[in-house]
């Protein structure tokens, strides 16, 4: 039997992957049995099974469903009412969408159970793009929709009292309906949907489930078991800010349940195929090419600092991370000399050239962004981060146009920037609008990637190195790749804005960075990712504060021609007014809509991120 979580009063039904599941030869699930003795096992109906797959999140198995499988919970018909918990530990195919039309059609059932007239059920469907849940009986609208990306369950929490219902991913409230419907609702005895491979049902794995008979206390108890499930599956936040005060319940928490007063970073074990030598957060990292190709040595020196509000779920071999509310000094004129790091043993950006980009509120939602006009940039103070493989992050806004497939650095927009005159080779990234390009100045200086996508908003740019091979994803997706190793090494950028001239620098602005010195799997890449797409919700709404280019884009840094002077006039036009916009522009969320892909160098069939749902294999 596993460890308990830290909350048992209540608990009425505990699936474990690792426990008491029992499979056919093809690896089938015919039973998932109660983690605990007196717990209900979890039979499986319809012709098709889940498969247990090993070794999937953090070292752990997973339940794979793949729409035609569904689980029934072999307990009482009425296992509780009005007020109860679901906890739910997994991920989402991000290839799947939910309607949020009335009926299971189009939807994806990660809990279901049909209804009467008087008695309904919590039905939750979940989906790349969102969260619905649903109560079914003769109507079938859905309840309430949380826009947002949820192909990470870290965890997802259902919890209902008195009938009103509230979601949470991650710790985070995502969505809640505080209306008291007179009909009884009570929890569902069905997992992964109906059991009809035509309709409803769930894409994705699921790790563990426990579901209680009561509604868990906010801030407390629901914050406990979220921490358990996060300290597990390697996939949690150091600290919340709702539950730093210490609590008895607390104590019969097991030790690996994540600290909510630990000062230091939480550390994860993580399931990344790449090799790091240290869990601890590096600083200024010694030089380490690596020309076998494999992962750079990180710093074994450690670092440890004080988490802000709603931090990022995944430290092990960061070696970089800046935010735009964070250790932001700036000069007399709104300059931002300054960027410096949201740990102190992490490096600082300082700007280069005659002036610095300018800090600016409201760009990003209710968050602040860094404006740049093309001629402005900043360095990091650091030695060499990483090589080979490793994984950038960055959300921004883009005001200007780049030089599609343009050789070398005139007529680019680059957001992050190193030449060659270093001696080594570094990744760089010019950003347009409507265009991305990843250069490796000194052995070409033609792109070694450049992709037409929408990148006017991203939340976030990822470009991710292993063994030098490339991807590059953008708002979740996987917009360009390119596996060959091309046998030199590739170091992470120190520049951030370009290099200070006005005819390659970046043009727009740029709100949060992340630099690991390792290539993040999948699963860490997408906690990640829904960390920032929740943190800048509404950014890329038409109303949320926009972007540098507000007023006067055809002033872009990418006109060469133009003199020192009106480009110090354009920028000024350009920048936005120091005072926040309308924080309620925040309500609508950035669209989880793939971007438009028009040209990638992809082969067909590569744009999934998510692993194949092979019954035979393995992620």
């Amino acid at each position: 039997m596993p460890t308990n979580p830290p909350i048992t009063d209540g608990l009425i039904v505990w699936l474990c992957s690792d426990t008491n599941v029992t499979t056919r030869p093809d690896g089938g699930v015919v039973v998932w049995g109660g983690a605990a003795d007196g717990l209900p096992d979890a039979a499986s109906i319809g012709a098709s099974r889940p498969q247990l797959v090993p070794g999937v999140i953090n070292g752990l198995p997973v339940l794979r469903f793949t729409g035609g499988q569904a689980l029934f919970i072999q307990a009482l018909a009425n296992m509780a009412e009005g007020s109860f918990t679901l906890f739910a530990l997994g991920r989402v195919d991000p290839n799947t969408l939910l309607t949020g039309n009335s009926g299971v059609e189009g939807e994806h059932l990660l809990f279901y159970q049909d209804g009467t007239t008087d008695v309904k059920h919590a039905s939750v469907s979940v989906a790349a793009n969102g969260i619905c849940p649903y109560e079914f009986s003769p109507s079938d609208s859905p309840r309430l929709l949380a826009d947002i990306n949820a192909t990470v369950l870290c965890p997802l929490t259902v919890r209902y009292e008195n009938r009103q219902v509230e979601l949470f991913l991650r710790g985070s409230l995502v969505g809640q309906d505080t209306n008291q419907p007179s009909y009884a609702v009570r929890v569902p005895h069905g997992i992964g949907g109906t059991g009809d491979a035509s309709v409803g049902g769930f894409v994705g794995d699921i790790a563990e489930i426990l579901i209680y008979n009561r509604a868990l206390v906010d801030g407390n108890e629901r914050s406990y078991v979220e921490q358990y499930l996060q300290a597990k599956y390697a996939c949690g936040m150091s600290s919340s800010s709702d539950s730093s005060s210490s609590d008895s319940s607390a104590d019969s928490s097991d030790s690996s349940s994540s600290d909510s007063s630990d000062s230091s970073f939480w550390e994860s074990s993580s399931d990344s195929s790449s090799d790091s030598s240290s869990s601890d957060l590096s600083g200024d990292s010694s030089d380490s090419s690596s020309s076998d190709g494999g992962s750079s040595d990180s710093s074994s020196s450690s670092c440890s600092c004080t988490m802000p509000e709603n931090p990022v779920p995944v430290t092990d071999g960061l070696v970089a991370w800046q935010r735009s509310d964070i250790n932001v000094s700036k000069d007399d004129n709104n300059r931002v000399t300054t960027w410096g790091a949201v740990c102190d043993c992490l490096p600082a950006a300082f700007s280069i050239g005659t002036k610095g980009p300018r800090l600016s509120d409201g760009l990003f939602a209710s968050q602040p962004g860094l404006s740049f006009f093309g001629n402005n940039a900043l360095r990091l103070n650091a030695a060499e981060m990483g090589s080979n493989s490793f994984t950038l992050f960055a959300v921004a806004k883009v005001s200007g146009d780049r030089t599609a497939g343009g050789a070398g650095t005139s007529g680019q927009c680059l957001l992050l920037f190193e030449g060659a005159d270093t001696g080594k080779v570094h990744t760089s990234v010019s950003t347009g609008q409507q265009s991305i390009g990843i250069y490796e100045y000194g052995p070409s200086f033609s792109p070694r990637q450049d992709v037409s996508v929408d990148a006017s908003c991203m939340v976030p740019l990822v470009v991710r190195y292993e063994n030098r091979q490339l991807s590059v994803y953008v708002s979740g997706s996987l917009v360009s790749q390119d596996q060959v190793n091309p046998g030199y090494d590739i170091y992470i950028p120190h520049f951030i804005g370009g290099t200070g001239d006005s005819d390659r620098g970046f043009n727009g602005a740029i709100a949060e960075l992340l630099f690991y010195s390792r290539a993040l799997s999948d699963w860490e890449r997408q906690m990640v990712e829904q960390y920032l797409e929740q943190r800048y919700a509404g950014c890329c709404s038409s109303d949320s504060g926009g972007s540098s280019d507000s007023s006067d884009s055809s002033s872009s840094s990418s006109s060469s021609s133009s003199s020192s002077s009106s480009s110090e006039s354009s920028e000024e036009s350009q920048t936005p007014s120091d005072s926040s916009s309308d924080s309620s522009s925040s309500e609508s969320s950035c669209s989880l809509t793939p971007p438009i892909v028009e040209k990638a160098s992809i082969r067909d069939g590569e744009f999934s991120v998510f692993a194949p749902y092979d019954p035979q294999g393995d992620i």
